[in-house]
Parts: C-alpha cells; sequence; structure tokens
C-alpha cells in the first residue's frame, strides 16, 4: 500500500512540476498565474528565476516520474527524492511563514508536496527482504 501510494503520489507531483515547469519556462507571466501573482508584480530578474526554476521543476517532475514508473529500476531514487521533496516542501513553507506570500497561494503544492515527504519516507523506511548481497 505504502509503494502504491509513493507511486501515485510521484506520477501526480511528475505531471504537475513537468507541467508547470515548462510553463515556467515558456511562459513566466502565465505561470506566474498558477500561483495567482499579478504580473505587474514580476520583474525581469522574477521572470528570468521562474524560467531557472522551471527547468528544475521539469528535471526534478522527471526523476519522480522514473520513481513512479518502477521503483526497483533505481533503488537510490527514493531516498533522493525525499531530499529534494523536503527541500521544495521548505522553500515553500518559508515564504509563507515570513509572510511574502499567502498560504493560499501555495496551499495545493504545498498539500502534494507535504504528502510525497510523507509516502517517500514510509517508502525508505520500509523493510526490505533479504537480497543475498
Amino acid at each position: 500500500m505504502v509503494l502504491a501510494a509513493a507511486r501515485w503520489l510521484a506520477g501526480l507531483n511528475a505531471l504537475y512540476e513537468v507541467v508547470v515547469g515548462a510553463l515556467s519556462l515558456a511562459a513566466p507571466r502565465a505561470a506566474g498565474a498558477v500561483y495567482r501573482l499579478a504580473p505587474a508584480d514580476l520583474s525581469d530578474t522574477a521572470l528570468a528565476l521562474t524560467r531557472i526554476v522551471g527547468g528544475l521543476m521539469v528535471a526534478h517532475g522527471l526523476a519522480l516520474a522514473l520513481f513512479a514508473r518502477d521503483p526497483a529500476k533505481v533503488p537510490s531514487l527514493a531516498p533522493v527524492l525525499l531530499v529534494g521533496a523536503a527541500a521544495n516542501l521548505l522553500a515553500a513553507v518559508v515564504p509563507c511563514a515570513v509572510g511574502e506570500l499567502a498560504w493560499s497561494q501555495l496551499a495545493g503544492s504545498l498539500t502534494f508536496q507535504g504528502l510525497l515527504v510523507l509516502t517517500l519516507a514510509a517508502y525508505s523506511v520500509r523493510p526490505r527482504p533479504e537480497t543475498g548481497l
């Protein structure tokens, strides 16, 4: 059950991160609308940073897709994705906690990342059968 939940959440997160990441690369102002940012609030620097973050989102989304497809193929991927998802969660919590963004702007992202962290943690610490190595 933990594996199914981890794969399902990784797949949903992969889809979200690849789509929003690609949107961030191609049309950063439109990507800002996903997070309810006013176009006037996006300076040239903010647009450039949005594109950079978009590239990172696409890369992370592809890694999540690899895990969702076949977690056993790269066993060390789950702990790496766990650290990445935890970092993403922290990166979303901090701006909300200090008042830079409203919690409602990142509610969906926080929910999915939080659930992904929990399921990847449960998957990473689950008992594994002996492999004889």
